[in-house]
């Protein structure tokens, strides 16, 4: 919830900054200039989606084992670039440009696959019982009456392990025939 207001915000102030960086620019290049700029980034974002698709469409027709079929996620992140440069605004167009890079790419997919990593963790944790299937346990005296604590705890007893020791080599605990 914390995380989606946060992108609520931004979305709602984008529009804002892009408005506000626009003027800037325009004031420090000139409109004509600005607009030029803005017209020619968007064509490039269309590029973009084009030669995503063709590489797309290139990968599915290839032979079966080949290894043109393993860049699945840089092409979403090219995708998203491309739809980031296509939307009007220089802040846009800055982190469309940003996700074309190689390492950036591996390094916010590590931080996504981090991220639903710990989300899972913390889910992973709880175990849901119907309540017929648990019971309320005592607090144990902190170890002075350990066979009423064990016997009031709902967990079986573990078996008892026999240890043998080795026939072969040598063992502090074997004696020596004579």
């Amino acid at each position: 919830m914390f995380r989606l207001r946060w992108v609520l915000a931004g979305v709602l102030i984008l529009p804002i900054a892009e408005l506000a960086v626009f003027i800037g620019v325009a004031s420090a290049i000139g409109v004509l200039a600005a607009l030029t700029i803005m017209l020619a980034i968007s064509l490039a974002g269309a590029a973009v989606i084009r030669g995503a698709g063709r590489d797309r469409r290139s990968r599915f027709r290839a032979p079966p084992g080949s290894e043109t079929l393993d860049a699945g996620i840089p092409g979403a992140f090219t995708v998203l670039a491309g739809m980031l440069l296509l939307v009007p605004g220089f802040l846009t167009d800055v982190a469309g440009l940003l996700l074309l890079v190689p390492a950036l790419q591996r390094r916010i997919l590590t931080m996504l696959v981090r991220g639903f990593e710990q989300g899972r963790r913390k889910t992973d944790a709880v175990v849901e019982l119907d309540p017929d299937q648990w019971q309320r346990v005592a607090e144990e005296d902190g170890g002075k009456d350990q066979k009423r604590a064990s016997a009031a705890h709902s967990c079986p007893p573990a078996p008892a392990v026999l240890a043998t020791p080795p026939e072969r080599g040598s063992s502090a605990s074997r004696v020596k025939e004579e």
